[in-house]
This record gives C-alpha cells, sequence and structure tokens, in this order.
C-alpha cells in the first residue's frame, strides 16, 4: 500500500467497526493487532 484514499477509508471502515463491538472485545482485538 502507498497511503492512498482507500487505505485511509478502509482503516476508517476498521476504526468503525471497532466502535461498535463491547468493549472486551474492543480490547482483546487491541492486544491481538497491536
Amino acid at each position: 500500500a502507498t497511503g492512498t484514499a482507500g487505505d485511509r477509508d478502509g482503516a476508517a471502515c476498521v476504526a468503525a467497526w471497532l466502535q461498535s463491538r463491547p468493549a472486551p472485545l474492543q480490547a482483546w482485538l487491541r492486544l491481538r493487532l497491536a
């Protein structure tokens, strides 16, 4: 990837999805994806 708009849109989509998850799952995902 080259930092295109598509990449940023994808990151925003993932962020929005994470925001909709329960807090314990968010914390677990942060550990897994860090």
